[in-house]
């Protein structure tokens, strides 16, 4: 089995007195230890997510990173173990940030561990 990405687990509260539905096609970024500006992700939501106000759900991020290498002087393909795909291609990420542009909507989320 090669390992093709991550799935990200968060829950979120809605503070507010409105329902509120997280697009699916929510805008996301990630927050580098070494930068001080956010960086475009390629991270996927499954579905638009639902918060009913003063309630929290559970959402899922996807995030595709591929743990194989492939070593074109001997043809062979060598898989990285989960810990240290996800430390190579996560180490230095401190957490995601979404924009809902259509409700000017940012939400951050902290990185979780593996």
């Amino acid at each position: 089995m090669k390992t093709t990405g991550f799935q990200f687990t968060f829950v979120l509260e809605n503070t507010s007195n409105h329902d509120y539905t997280i697009p699916e096609g929510l805008d996301l970024f990630v927050r580098q230890h070494n930068l001080s500006a956010l960086e475009h992700f390629d991270g996927k939501l499954d579905h638009a997510f639902l918060i009913p106000a003063k309630e929290r759900t559970q959402i899922y991020l996807n995030a595709d990173l591929s743990c194989t290498t492939f070593h074109i002087s001997t043809g062979a393909e060598t898989e990285r173990d989960d810990k240290t795909c996800f430390k190579d291609g996560f180490g230095t990420v401190d957490g995601f940030v979404g924009l809902d542009e259509a409700t000017k909507t940012r939400i951050n989320l902290l990185m979780p561990t593996l």
